[in-house]
This record gives structure tokens, C-alpha cells and sequence, in this order.
């Protein structure tokens, strides 16, 4: 049995994306009954809720390239299958799927109903001598410069948002 959930970041887009949990849940109860939405107050938490999902679940993720990022170990460990409702920064990857321009009930209308088709993930493996670590990654993966703009561009003022924060920092 498959399993349809609706994963909320209240954090991505600097916090503004917790002003979506009410509109969210009438729109899931008038459009979509029955699809539960999680609101994990940590990382961790998400990531538990998503190994107690059945294999293959359906995932709709509402938040951005961070968000996907760090619950993508989990995704892939269960062959959930990803939606995305682009509520992030930068939306890097919401624009590899050319999702990044639309309003986010349009978004969740496609990732709840739209077809589903399998891409590639990238893996970045780290080693020292006594352990090796690799890490999933969608869309983009950076080191030094481009990784010293974006999380200043993360740590940036909140009231400005998406390429003119990246253009500041």
C-alpha cells in the first residue's frame, strides 16, 4: 500500500514558508482528502516520518533545495517518489524541473496528480582515512566560492529574496 504525504518546511524561504500550513491544509481538505500533511519541527523528525512511510509513497515536498537536500537520503532509501512545491531561496532544482515559476497550489495540483518519471542524482563521496561519507544531491552541488555566496546569501537580510539576495552576496 502507497502512502501520499505532503511535507512542509516551515523554515525554507527564510520562514515565510510556515504562513503556508492553513492554506495548505484547506486546500488538501477540499481538493485532496485524505493526503495527510507533516509539519517536522526538525530535520530529523522529517526524515524519521519519511522512513515510516511505506516504499514508494508518493512525497510532496513543499520547500526548497535545502529542504529536498537534506531529506533526499530518505527519499531514495524507501524509492519514494518526489514531488515538489517550490517554496525555497533559490529553487535551483524547481527551475531544472521548470516548476519554479508557478503558484504553489498549481504546484502541489501537479505533484499530487502529475505523472512521475525517474532522474538522476548526483553523489558526492568524502574520505579520509578512516571513513568515507557520501551524500545524495539534486539539481547542483558547489564547493568553495559558489558554496561561501550561497550561505551568505542564506545568512542574508530576510527582507530580500531570491536573485538580488544572491547579487548581494
Amino acid at each position: 500500500m502507497t502512502t501520499t504525504l505532503v511535507l512542509l518546511n516551515t523554515h525554507a524561504r527564510g520562514g515565510r514558508a510556515a504562513h503556508l500550513q492553513e492554506p495548505l491544509r484547506r486546500w488538501l481538505d477540499q481538493h485532496a482528502h485524505g493526503t495527510e500533511l507533516a509539519i517536522p519541527a526538525t530535520v530529523t523528525l522529517a526524515r524519521e516520518r519519511l522512513l515510516l512511510l511505506p516504499p514508494s509513497s508518493r512525497v510532496v515536498v513543499v520547500g526548497g533545495d535545502g529542504t529536498l537536500n537534506k531529506l533526499l537520503p530518505a527519499l531514495l532509501v524507501r524509492e519514494h517518489t518526489l514531488g515538489l512545491v517550490p517554496f525555497g531561496s533559490g529553487n535551483d532544482t524547481a527551475r531544472a524541473l521548470n516548476l519554479h515559476h508557478l503558484p504553489w497550489a498549481t504546484a502541489l495540483t501537479h505533484a499530487l496528480r502529475g505523472p512521475s518519471s525517474r532522474m538522476d542524482v548526483g553523489q558526492a563521496v568524502f574520505q579520509s582515512t578512516d571513513m568515507q561519507l557520501t551524500v545524495p544531491f539534486l539539481s547542483s552541488f558547489t564547493v568553495g566560492f559558489d558554496s561561501a555566496v550561497g550561505l551568505r546569501a542564506l545568512n542574508g537580510p530576510k527582507w530580500l529574496s531570491g536573485l538580488p539576495r544572491y547579487l548581494l552576496a
